[in-house]
């Protein structure tokens, strides 16, 4: 992907370079989009890693938020990888998904009430996608349309813009 998109990607050219034949990598995948999807899975995976168990407060749920995105700018040349130019821009708006969903699921699991929190967690999901968005296209992003549950939150100054901070 790094020298060509990812539609113009052959299984040839995977096999070739990997040195295994197509029988293996048809045993493991089905297509090269099930490859990039599990590719992507893995790495959502190694940044959004947490037991829920270790998040009891709402203290530990916002270390939590501040530890993922963390783990992304560390990982950001494989964000760029997958979710830039040659890859799939909807891996970005997927991760953010999941990222909101991982923290909803666990303050709803830790009984948070508060409203802002709650708030918070769908503000910072917005402004990791720009974050994200920002750091892969700069300037070519600007003039994309962002989904109305992004735009909705990209100027919510919530509690979890601290995220960005740390």
């Amino acid at each position: 992907m790094k020298e060509k998109p990812l539609g113009k990607i052959t299984v040839s050219a995977i096999t070739a370079r990997s040195g295994i034949n197509r029988t293996t990598f048809y045993k493991n995948y089905e297509n090269i989009d099930q490859l990039f999807n599990m590719v992507c899975l893995r790495l959502t995976r190694d940044v959004l890693r947490v037991r829920s168990s270790d998040i009891r407060t709402t203290d530990d749920l916002i270390a939590y938020g501040r530890l993922s995105y963390r783990r992304t700018i560390q990982n950001m040349d494989r964000f760029r990888l997958l979710g830039g130019s040659h890859g799939d821009m909807r891996f970005l708006w997927n991760f953010s998904n999941v990222f909101n969903t991982r923290m909803r699921h666990i303050a709803e699991h830790i009984g948070v009430t508060d409203r802002s929190i709650w708030r918070g967690i769908d503000a910072s999901s917005g402004i990791l996608s720009l974050r994200l968005c920002d750091a892969i296209y700069g300037d070519q992003f600007k003039d994309v349309p962002l989904p109305e549950d992004i735009t909705r939150y990209q100027t919510d100054r919530s509690l979890f813009e601290n995220i960005a901070q740390s």
